[in-house]
């Protein structure tokens, strides 16, 4: 008994300190959930008639996207997709508004500018990220509550663990004719506890990106005590003198016919000289865990061999959940029905302060304060 009220006052105190970011966090990520879905059904310039293998010269799609813009910005990356759908040019400028340009890539047609600081889903993202603070408080606001809220989950199970059988029949169920104060007890109680069991892996991959010292952690646990290695330097590309670079368009058409079996294709262009142009290629419309990374010399057009690191010859098992962690965090790792289940747990999770805060309000009530 000595336990569980020490248990109680940490349940409690942790709640009180992360509730308000919880439940915006919860609520955020529950709208997010069908952002995929809702864009396509509302936004109808994301799509166009035609196969990409006859799509226009990447050059001239870049082109028609920047003309859109004024002319005065260079587009960062262009999105292709295999079949009816248009392409999506992205401009990234720490100075000025990121933007999206959609175009036509059959006929070459802007369909639509979308300035993403004005974007509904990108503004929801913003919330769930960083509150819309300014980025690195709000980051760290929701990266500490996230971590507080692993240690609510873990003791409102200790909570919710039934002390005798007779309490185990009503742990599982919400009495709707109760009390409103047995009510609103059971559905922080038994809700919460359904939701734990989804949402703990949003919370784990969550805390992945947030600490370094969690992601360290867990590669070392998932992979029988290897450490994670250090990150790749970037590719680069030895340039000489008087080559004439080859064109970026006839290297994206060479890769196009080279790797047909893909549903995304992004096309990422140069910043300095001697980087590689990238091409992230995506057998999924809706999951990231399967891209593929193409690097080719901008110069030859020759396409760059993989680098492996020797530590690493082959991917083991923990370098295949780092690289789901999105997928895995989002639910689209199991597709729509796992993305469903998280959008209930999410709202589930975001009724979890208001629900704790009339019980916490009703024991201060009991005791007289």
């Amino acid at each position: 008994m000595k336990l569980k009220k020490i248990v109680v006052q940490i349940h409690l105190w942790l709640g009180l300190a992360s509730g308000l970011v919880v439940l915006i966090v919860a609520l955020t990520g529950a709208i997010y959930c069908f952002a995929p879905e809702i864009e396509n059904a509302t936004q109808p310039y994301r799509f166009a008639n035609g196969n990409v293998q006859t799509s226009l010269p990447i050059s001239t799609i870049k082109q028609k996207a920047e003309k859109a813009l004024g002319g005065n910005r260079k587009a960062d990356h262009i999105g292709l997709f295999a079949n009816n759908r248009s392409a999506v040019v992205s401009f990234f400028d720490d100075n000025m508004p990121d933007y999206v340009v959609f175009v036509n890539p059959y006929t070459g047609e802007v369909l639509h500018k979308q300035n993403m600081e004005q974007d509904f889903f990108n503004i929801v993202l913003e919330g769930h990220v960083s509150l819309w603070l300014p980025s690195k408080i709000g980051q760290t606001i929701v990266d500490i509550s996230t971590l507080l809220f692993l240690f609510m989950l873990i003791t409102g199970l200790i909570l919710w663990w039934p002390a005798n059988k007779a309490r185990l029949k009503t742990s599982f169920k919400i009495k709707l004719n109760a009390s409103p104060k047995r009510l609103n007890y059971d559905l922080h109680n038994v809700l919460g506890f359904y939701a734990s069991w989804v949402i703990i892996f949003t919370v784990f991959s969550g805390l992945v990106w947030a600490f370094s010292w969690f992601a360290n952690g867990s590669y070392w646990l998932m992979s029988g005590g290897e450490s994670k290695p250090d990150s790749e330097d970037p590719v680069v590309v030895v340039y000489k003198r008087g080559i004439i670079p080859s064109t970026t368009d006839s290297i994206v058409q060479l890769a196009l016919k080279k790797h047909p079996n893909f549903i995304q294709y992004n096309i990422i262009f140069p910043h300095e000289p001697e980087e590689p142009l990238a091409i992230m290629m995506n057998p999924h419309e809706t999951k990231s865990y399967a891209i593929e990374e193409h690097d080719y010399n901008p110069y030859t057009g020759a396409e760059i061999p993989l680098v492996i690191n020797p530590k690493h010859p082959k991917i083991i098992f923990a370098d295949r959940i780092a690289k789901m962690n999105y997928d895995i965090h989002t639910g689209a790792i199991a597709g729509f029905v796992c993305r469903l289940f998280l959008f209930f747990a999410c709202l589930i999770v975001a009724s979890l302060p208001i629900t704790g805060f009339y019980i916490w309000w009703g024991m201060g009530r009991r005791r007289g304060r």
